[in-house]
């Protein structure tokens, strides 16, 4: 029988290598976590959130899956699947009366894991999902630009001009000078003046009246956050994690369980 820590241990050991920048070694160590335990949802967003660091896709989509139906919450991030058995018990997850957990307080809680949810359907092609969940991350904080950001990103690759146009234009509204956003709606432009059409005219004057009312930062607008929002995903701050003490079994109670932070962004390249 497997020590009930072991998954725990394994998970804080990737933890403290991602800290280190040591990506492989953590992601490593997550995938011992959840072999260990396959319902062990901690460890399914720690991995989760190393692969989209790595840009390790179709790997993330694995994991993204699989920690989605785990989540509690899974009706609330729009997962189509049913509940995912326990591998203890044999049962979905499940609450009793009086004990239903506050949806919006605990999504807020993942905030990272539902960001990390949207990147990884998003570079996986998967794009009505990453829609569902950009959505629900910007009903949630609706002052961040990563959700415009992320719906508009949805838009231009589904080829949705116009509405691409409105989130970026809400962006840069909202927060001002941002280059990466400023590049995207010069393609949007050179495309819509490509269809060599009366509409797409229209649309690319349109972008010019965007770039030319928001591309600066003006007074009263929210200041932009210190990392760059379109940089790749950068884990971080990771909090190092000592190793559990080690108890003679029976072990009282499970050790605790640190799980990954992220501070993820939507790469526009």
């Amino acid at each position: 029988m497997l020590n009930p820590t072991q998954e725990a241990m394994a998970n804080n050991t990737g933890v403290s290598y991602a800290a280190r920048g040591e990506y492989d070694k953590a992601i490593a160590h997550f995938q011992m976590a959840v072999s260990h335990k396959d319902d062990y949802l901690p460890g399914w967003k720690n991995l989760l959130a190393a692969l989209v660091e790595t840009e390790r896709w179709p790997e993330a989509l694995e994991a993204a899956e699989k920690a989605e139906d785990l989540h509690p919450l899974r009706v609330e991030l729009g997962s189509e699947r049913p509940p995912a058995p326990s591998a203890s018990s044999g049962q979905g997850p499940s609450t009793e009366p009086g004990e239903v957990p506050d949806a919006r307080s605990q999504l807020i809680q993942d905030k990272d894991f539902l960001a990390n949810l949207a990147r990884a359907y998003l570079e996986n092609g998967r794009l009505d999902k990453a829609r569902s969940r950009f959505t629900l991350y910007l009903r949630l904080f609706p002052h961040e630009l990563w959700g415009y950001n992320g719906l508009a990103e949805v838009a231009f690759r589904e080829g949705d001009y116009e509405r691409a146009v409105q989130l970026f234009a809400q962006s840069l509204k909202l927060y001002g000078d941002q280059p990466e956003v400023a590049g995207r709606l010069t393609e949007i432009s050179e495309a819509a003046l490509a269809r060599s059409t009366d509409s797409g005219q229209a649309l690319a004057e349109r972008v010019q009246w965007v770039l030319a009312s928001y591309l600066q930062p003006r007074e009263g607008r929210p200041a932009m956050p210190e990392a760059d929002p379109f940089d790749r995903l950068r884990a971080g701050p990771f909090a190092p994690t000592p190793p559990p003490p080690r108890h003679p079994l029976p072990i009282p109670s499970p050790e605790p369980v640190v799980e990954l932070p992220k501070a993820p962004v939507p790469d526009l390249d």
